[in-house]
């Protein structure tokens, strides 16, 4: 089986440790599973006709956190022309309709209630940097620290000195989605949950989430794991 990727969301020229850590796991899933990857659509092409996607018996639409307000309503479009899921996704405020597509699932709960869907984490909780990391513990620091875009430790980076600088640190405030989820993978104390950029409430809603679980970690994992093992039922 061969597939592709649309919203391949890592840009190298300015990198993020959140897309980078989604798209590395991604294809450690499709490794997992012995599924080719025959190419990925980048954020910034925007082509939902894109003839990578032709090569593909299923097209993974990567909806990450870019779905909403009507922003960008091309990842929708990619269903009516080639076999596709939706998954990994926020959802808000988008008039397309998005009934073409072949599953559907969001990664936290407020996203499912606008669609009407299956909640399955985001990818990354089957990170293996991040299990490697988990397992092998960390020493962190005393100090408090900030996950921000543009300040304190800053998401705009690549992943690896991302993992490095937050390692350091005892606890920490998050304002991003990705620094929420790496923080609880890690055992780092996330001490306040601050508004996500460009939907707000994706980061209540993640922290709720995994505060309202019994066993987010694993039971998200095998909801992941699932997926992917089952991905030719969508062809």
């Amino acid at each position: 089986m061969r597939v592709a990727i649309y919203n391949d969301t890592f840009i190298a020229r300015k990198p993020h440790f959140g897309c980078e850590l989604v798209m590395t796991t991604f294809r450690e899933q499709l490794d997992r599973v012995g599924i080719e990857l025959v190419g990925t659509v980048k954020l910034t092409e925007r082509n939902p006709k894109n003839k990578i996607l032709g090569k593909a018996d299923l097209v993974i639409v990567n909806g990450e956190g870019s779905f909403h307000h009507n922003r960008r309503n091309d990842l929708a479009t990619v269903s009516k022309h080639f076999p596709s899921i939706l998954i990994n996704t926020v959802f808000e405020d988008n008039s397309i309709d998005v009934s073409s597509f072949k599953y559907i699932s969001a990664r936290e709960s407020i996203s499912a209630a606008n669609l009407n869907c299956d909640i399955i984490p985001d990818i990354i909780l089957t990170s293996n940097k991040l299990e490697t990391i988990r397992r092998n513990g960390i020493e962190p620091g005393n100090r408090f620290g900030h996950i921000r875009h543009n300040s304190g430790i800053r998401t705009l980076q690549r992943l690896t000195p991302f993992l490095q600088e937050l390692c350091q640190y005892a606890s920490v405030t998050s304002e991003s989605f990705h620094g929420i989820l790496v923080c609880y993978i890690l055992g780092i104390p996330c001490i306040e949950v601050l508004p996500g950029a460009g939907v707000p409430w994706k980061t209540y809603s993640v922290a709720k989430d995994i505060e309202s679980a019994e066993n987010y970690l694993e039971t998200g994992r095998n909801k992941i794991n699932n997926l992917f093992e089952n991905l030719h039922t969508f062809t």
